[in-house]
């Protein structure tokens, strides 16, 4: 992510059942850690001020299934 701005980001999860996610850095910070279908979770990711590109992952598990 090269967008120098500060930003809010939203992703709804569709799964099976309850899920939990993980992962996060210091700079993009998820609003909840688990859910269940079709909660929202948003992502309060910080300016970028290296001008470097950043990236980060999260994985969402329900069961054995991840995303």
């Amino acid at each position: 992510m090269t967008d120098y701005k500060e930003q809010a980001l939203k992703v709804t999860v569709t799964s099976t059942g309850d899920w939990t996610r993980e992962g996060g850095c210091d700079w993009a910070v998820p609003s909840v850690t688990s859910g269940k279908n079709g909660d929202a979770v948003s992502i309060a990711v910080a300016k970028n001020t290296t001008g470097s590109e950043r990236d980060n992952v999260f994985t969402f598990s329900c069961g054995l299934a991840e995303a």
